[in-house]
């Protein structure tokens, strides 16, 4: 996206903030907003070609000019996870699958599922059962629970997309395209069209759109 689009990105989440504030009932009314607090630190070119570096590629230009252009911090659940957190989680992987005995999940093979799968597991409400240590991807943001998390994948011709990940006990996982991603839990959250599996920024973008509308209307109601 041009420079103007990223900034009009970060004054989405500025106005999320704004209309998002503590005063109401206490707490902020998005789902995991007291986590991230909407704030977001730009990723320095040095820490985006490091995180490359250990995952041995590229990432997802989307993602890259995200981080470098908002960054992590404010995001769909608990927030768009940190380098440093990006890089601990992928060696806990390796770790787990060394102690199993199996090959370590490699970030710069191709991604394995397919968009096949997707549309498949979406028609169905089935998540895809595989391997917790998928090659080609990397866990950017935790959903609220030590078991589920948001994944990115970046190698591949799904690269740049995102999945669910639920991950509870062994070695293997329930994978899902990942669905609009909750706000306002207790109001009416507008329905939102992305694809299956979504983009990055499509994802990015319907958390925004979903967060905005049930905010305004509770502003309005005050």
């Amino acid at each position: 996206m041009p420079g103007d689009e990223w900034s009009a990105l970060r004054g989405e989440v500025r106005l999320l903030a704004r209309l998002d504030g503590r005063h109401v009932g206490r707490r902020r009314r998005v789902f995991g907003a007291d986590q991230h607090g909407y704030r977001s630190s730009p990723v320095s070119v040095a820490d985006v070609r490091d995180l490359e570096a250990y995952a041995g590629t590229a990432l997802p230009d989307d993602f890259r000019q995200f981080l470098l252009n908002v960054g992590s911090g404010a995001g769909p659940y608990y927030g768009i996870s940190t380098v440093g957190d990006i890089k601990a989680e992928l060696e806990d992987m390796r770790i787990t699958a060394d102690h199993a005995d199996r090959p370590p999940p490699r970030p710069d093979r191709p991604f394995p599922l397919t968009r096949e799968q997707a549309v498949e597991a979406a028609a169905r409400w089935e998540t895809i059962v595989a391997s917790a240590h998928l090659d080609g991807c990397l866990i950017i943001g935790h959903q609220g629970s030590g078991t589920q998390w948001s994944v990115l994948a970046i190698s591949g011709p799904l690269a740049g997309t995102m999945w669910d990940l639920a991950w509870f006990a062994g070695l293997e996982a329930e994978w899902f395209p990942a669905r609009p991603p909750p706000t306002v839990l207790d109001a009416k959250n507008p329905p939102v069209d992305i694809a299956t599996p979504p983009t990055f920024l499509e994802w990015f973008k319907a958390w925004i759109y979903r967060a905005r509308s049930p905010l305004r209307s509770a502003r309005d109601g005050d």
